[in-house]
């Protein structure tokens, strides 16, 4: 779903996925992955741990987004990837 969103098909194997090797491209799509995991690591500890407030992953990782999105403005930065992060902030339920 996350490939689909951004249009960009991820090399996703066991290899990949554990180190994070992507080849270098204008968009970090190393942070992205990094934080799709960060985020279904997250729903599953909330889940395990019987939070109150437990969301699913696609929620963690707005949230995430929008937290990375906000840094990259706050300090200024004109970086050309700055609407991919807009795009992922607007991913729909699926």
């Amino acid at each position: 779903v996350l490939q689909r969103t951004i249009k960009k098909e991820l090399p996703l194997s066991p290899q990949r996925i554990r180190f994070l090797t992507i080849e270098r491209e204008p968009v970090p799509y190393d942070i992205i992955m990094h934080l799709g995991l960060h985020a279904i690591w997250k729903s599953r500890m909330s889940v395990r741990h019987a939070d109150v407030d437990a969301r699913n992953p696609r929620e963690y990782f707005i949230e995430s987004i929008k937290c990375l999105r906000e840094c990259y403005k706050k300090i200024n930065t004109c970086v050309e990837w700055l609407p991919v992060l807009d795009i992922l902030v607007t991913l729909k339920t699926f």
